[in-house]
């Protein structure tokens, strides 16, 4: 029987002395966890596949079931306090710091037979190696000063695995993935991947700033160079101008051959290849170059998990910006005394998205574990028609006695959705049968979702509204979704949350994809659209202004 686990975190906030501070994007580990698994599925062997949250207490677990492979998916980062890196884990919604010498105290008190530790994480080798130390065969890891694109860790972690479960040693299935990865025209390198000159200004910026903001000054946004994934650039291109000369301090452009330059910041006589990021430690030859998958049983993959990203409760697009709400509802619904949580906000900003992404994180967490379920109530005329779809989620209610006493001891959580018609037509009663369920069902929640704020006034309540995003959130979907109808300037993120059209606008989904619309269909500029929502909204208050004359002057002449 062979065994591999694959772990991945997702943290929503970082609480320090400063409060709660909300956390960027994950690594996108669904995509990845579902990559490795069709892998596994596809070469026919009996696999055991255990998919965990990484937390230290799933760590523990997992190791203590001696899996051949443990496969790491999460970010890593450098603590500037400590003046040490570490894995980005997770512990109740909150990010947990695993630092080298917190795995080096785990490990010494666990005896484990794994032979591969693929930790596939930005900056991840000063943790990594702690691996090798208590004994691990084999290691792989990204270097610590290097950030790595999530597309690219994604790319090499299938192709190394793909051939490591084609029957290849692990040192020559490490070296085809990264040949795989270093051929391929599509993947841009970063110069965080070489060694840099003292006076290198990009990489002070990156030093000062963090290596995410200088990724993005160093990502060409340029869409006539055809070569840009290997820095090659006209001399006339605009981005490599602003690189060069003001990133990077250079007075001229030295032209490579005729008509274009080199965009790399201090060193182009280095090897720029993204593959180069990985590393492999190896302490025993023999694991080493021996093959570890090859005559195995046949047979098929079994999975388990009891709850996985891979098998999610409800399809719906990741959140950007939303890490903050995203904990307040994990706190709200974790807290004992919290029945019922009222989520509001102005039309199209997202309401029924939070919700299912909430409700996917806690069914992950093996949380509400009885039941997880969404009912609409935008087109349900009565309370009587509500209590009948609530009745269907308990086979056998037929009234809202025999509805609790089924769920009675159920960890359970129902997410009612556009609730602002009934309960303005029937909000007592309404109130009345949330309030006598959560007291029969003691573990059963509800996530009541409204445009406007409810007033519920129940023992137990909590009230999380959604509000608009940041501008830097919004410039991160107007950018992901028309990324081809923005100038250069404007695909930088930085440059584009600065943009005057974001004045003009609610900062929402909606409002977002209002914009995309009008630059996919309407042919104008980011810029031709920002002057056309100024003079309209000028009109608008002219003929507001208007308006309150003229019913002055009325009032007068009365």
């Amino acid at each position: 029987m062979f065994r591999m686990a694959l772990m991945y975190s997702e943290p929503l906030v970082k609480k320090d002395s400063f409060g709660i501070i909300s956390l960027g994007d994950p690594v996108d580990y669904e995509e990845e966890c579902h990559t490795l698994l069709d892998i596994l599925k596809s070469k026919k062997k009996r696999i055991e596949v255990y998919f965990e949250i990484a937390t230290i207490e799933n760590l523990v677990n997992v190791l203590s079931s001696f899996p051949k492979v443990l496969h790491i998916i999460c970010h890593g980062e450098f603590s500037k306090e400590k003046k040490q890196f570490y894995l980005c884990f997770e512990e109740e919604g909150k990010l947990k710091e695993l630092y080298a010498s917190d795995l080096r105290e785990i490990l010494a008190e666990i005896e484990s037979e794994t032979d591969i530790v693929f930790v596939n994480t930005c900056h991840s080798e000063e943790v990594a190696r702690v691996f090798q130390e208590a004994g691990v065969p084999c290691v792989i890891a990204v270097q610590s000063e290097l950030k790595i694109e999530d597309h690219v860790a994604q790319m090499f972690s299938e192709a190394f695995y793909r051939y490591f479960f084609e029957g290849k040693s692990v040192r020559k299935a490490f070296h085809l993935a990264k040949v795989a990865v270093c051929r391929r025209e599509d993947i841009y390198t970063c110069c965080c991947a070489h060694s840099h000159k003292p006076d290198c200004e990009w990489y002070k910026l990156a030093k000062e700033e963090g290596f995410e903001k200088a990724h993005r000054s160093h990502t060409p946004t340029c869409t006539n160079c055809r070569h840009k994934n290997k820095f090659l650039h006209n001399i006339d291109c605009g981005w490599a101008q602003d690189f060069l000369m003001m990133k990077c301090g250079k007075e001229e452009l030295d032209e490579v051959y005729e008509g274009v330059v080199y965009a790399c910041c201090c060193s182009p006589e280095y090897e720029h290849n993204e593959a180069l990021k990985f590393s492999l430690f190896c302490s025993n030859e023999e694991i080493e170059k021996h093959t570890l998958f090859l005559d195995k049983e046949e047979g098929e993959v079994s999975i388990k998990s009891y709850h996985s990203c891979v098998d999610k409760k409800f399809p719906v697009k990741r959140l950007t910006g939303r890490n903050k709400e995203l904990y307040s509802m994990y706190e709200a619904l974790t807290d004992k005394e919290k029945k019922i949580i009222n989520l509001h906000g102005i039309e199209g900003i997202g309401k029924s998205s939070l919700a299912k992404q909430i409700a996917n994180y806690l069914f992950e967490r093996r949380l509400f574990k009885d039941k997880i379920a969404i009912i609409s109530l935008d087109k349900t005329p009565s309370i009587v028609h509500f209590r009948n779809d609530l009745f269907k989620e308990a086979p056998g209610a037929y009234d809202l006695m025999s509805f609790c006493d089924l769920i009675e001891n159920n960890k359970a959580l129902f997410i009612l959705d556009k609730c602002d018609r009934l309960l303005k037509q029937e909000e007592e009663e309404f109130k009345t049968d949330l309030a006598n369920i959560t007291k029969k069902a003691t573990n059963v929640k509800f996530i009541i979702i409204t445009n406007e704020r409810a007033s519920l006034e129940l023992v137990g309540d909590a009230y999380i509204c959604m509000r608009e995003l940041k501008k830097i959130d919004a410039a991160k979907i107007l950018c992901k979704n028309a990324y081809t109808f923005l100038n250069w300037q404007e695909r930088n993120v930085d440059q584009l949350k600065e943009h005057g059209v974001f004045d003009y606008i609610p900062l929402t989904p909606q409002g977002i994809w209002s914009i995309v619309e009008k630059l996919r269909h309407g042919r104008k500029s980011l810029k031709e659209i920002e002057y056309e929502m100024f003079f309209e909204k000028k009109k608008q208050e002219d003929k507001s202004s208007k308006n309150q004359v003229d019913e002055a002057t009325k009032m007068i002449l009365e």
